[in-house]
């Protein structure tokens, strides 16, 4: 042990290529730290509705989620619905309501805080679009175009107003 720490202090070029192994590493660490340092994952979104098994049919039928669940009694109906890596809980409550700003347009739904719209990356932007147009799904604004540089986005809704957003990121 006595050699090998004065072979590792013998010279200032290996001293300085030790500390900067030992800076990298440690920063290595950190950073990963940082990312997610309670590896936290979206586990599952939930949509309070008026009917439940209505609007978790046009989520099958529009998007090709799948039902993966549902739950009732007397108070609440509860229709899980999914897709690879998301879930989507539709709650239908017993005497629940739409506040008036939440029938707001896109994209001025964002002038009011909170959780505001779910966005979807779909594999082919064009293809997508034109599929939920022929489903029936009326979009805010015309098909953005794919240029370089600029994400395609667009807003529409489910049939209970719910705004939901196709994005392709470039």
């Amino acid at each position: 042990m006595y050699y090998l720490y004065h072979y590792l202090l013998g010279t200032r070029k290996r001293m300085l290529s030790i500390l900067t192994i030992v800076l990298i590493y440690l920063l290595s660490g950190v950073a990963k730290a940082q990312e997610n340092p309670l590896e936290l994952k979206i586990h599952h979104a939930t949509i309070s509705v008026r009917n439940a098994d209505s609007l978790s049919f046009w989520y099958v039928n529009t998007l090709g989620f799948k039902v993966l669940k549902t739950l009732a009694n007397d108070e609440r109906r509860l229709v899980m619905v999914g897709i690879p890596g998301f879930r989507i809980d539709l709650l239908q409550m017993k005497n629940s309501f739409r506040p008036a700003f939440q029938s707001v347009s896109a994209p001025k739904h964002t002038l009011t805080q909170g959780i505001r719209h779910l966005v979807f990356e779909p594999g082919n932007f064009d293809q997508t679009y034109d599929y939920l147009v022929s489903k029936g799904v009326v979009f805010f604004g015309q098909k953005p175009e794919g240029k370089p540089g600029t994400n395609q986005t667009i807003y529409f809704k489910d049939p209970e107003g719910n705004i939901l957003e196709l994005i392709k990121e470039h």
